[in-house]
């Protein structure tokens, strides 16, 4: 199984305003503790004022460049790398977001910091060797529109990430975990089947293009946890009936199942050449171990079947070791174990 990392993080990006407004307020504040020392002779005075001038502007310079090139480079390496991304997640993002985009965004990101690092050590050594008040005023000016100019250039860049951070929290959470999701036609009991088995309340894990997310929950293995998914508005209904970007969406869920348990329901809910056919569609869609099981059979029951009920739990553990026999079979495949 291909290791399935946490949920995808990035900071916070600020815009441009927000940056800009940031850095010169902060070095404002800093510098305007700076006093002139009083001297006891006029070129004492005058040494003293040319001194405090020097340092508010030197202060402004450092501050006002720390806090751009800092909170760029922030945002550059605590965004995950999309390349290191396992396959699963690889297909989401892409589904979410342009991913050249994505990586032109940061690297004009990395670039701004770097040239406002440069010119912030360049105006720092010509400061040093100003010996007039306005010359050292225009300095900082000119490194303050310097600065400025080259956040401008990437203000497009920071808009793009901050609009990548609000689609990426739709990236869910799944665990590095041997993984079961459950398919099947709506109303059929999947909910049911998975309370069943894990005997706990499922987490709600947003996935794009479903608002009802992915319902995850664990049960108990022979070796550990297994992860098990249920998958309302995704796997419940045929294929041709979906758009591009929601196939890509479906299609990122075969990363993670190390099988699929497809779900009938026996009685007069959908006809059953109409689930036979969805099931069909996924079995040659995705290439995994899936297991047909036939829920309700409290209610009605289909001789020679895989037959559960949910509700009085009829079933259940025969049909989970039936799942674990191929959950671990797929695993020693995979680790290349015999």
């Amino acid at each position: 199984m291909e290791e399935v990392t946490e949920r995808i993080r990035m900071p916070d990006v600020p815009t441009k305003k927000i940056l800009l407004d940031r850095a010169f307020s902060r070095a404002s504040k800093r510098a305007s503790v700076v006093r002139a020392a009083e001297g006891q002779t006029e070129e004492q005075e005058k040494r003293g004022r040319l001194w405090a001038a020097r340092e508010k502007e030197s202060i402004r310079i450092g501050i006002s460049g720390d806090v751009l090139v800092s909170e760029l480079q922030e945002v550059v390496t605590n965004t995950f790398s999309y390349d290191k991304l396992p396959p699963f997640q690889q297909d989401l993002v892409a589904v979410l977001v342009d991913v050249d985009r994505f990586k032109k965004a940061l690297g004009a990101l990395k670039w701004a910091a770097a040239e406002i690092g440069t010119q912030q050590s360049k105006y720092t050594g010509r400061l040093r060797n100003a010996r007039e008040f306005h010359t050292m005023n225009r300095l900082r000016i000119e490194f303050y529109g310097i600065a400025s100019a080259t956040v401008d250039k990437v203000k497009k860049d920071l808009a793009y990430l901050i609009e990548c951070k609000a689609m990426l929290t739709n990236v869910p959470n799944l665990k590095d975990l041997p993984t079961v999701v459950i398919a099947g036609l709506p109303n059929v009991g999947k909910s049911s089947l998975l309370a069943a088995l894990t005997g706990s309340r499922p987490e709600i894990q947003p996935y794009p293009f479903t608002t009802k997310g992915l319902m995850v929950s664990y049960a108990e293995g022979r070796y550990g946890d297994v992860q098990i998914v249920d998958t309302p508005g995704l796997l419940d209904r045929p294929l041709k009936d979906r758009n591009r970007i929601e196939k890509q969406a479906i299609a990122a869920l075969s990363h993670v199942a190390s099988v699929i348990v497809y779900v009938y329901d026996p009685t007069d809910t959908y006809p059953l050449e109409q689930q036979e056919a969805l099931y069909k569609e996924i079995k040659a869609t995705y290439k995994k171990p899936i297991i047909a099981v036939y829920n309700k059979c409290d209610v009605a029951r289909v001789e020679g079947t895989l037959a559960v009920s949910a509700v009085t739990r009829e079933g259940i553990e025969p049909m989970w070791q039936e799942v674990l026999r191929h959950v671990y079979r797929r695993e020693r495949v995979h680790s290349g174990s015999s």
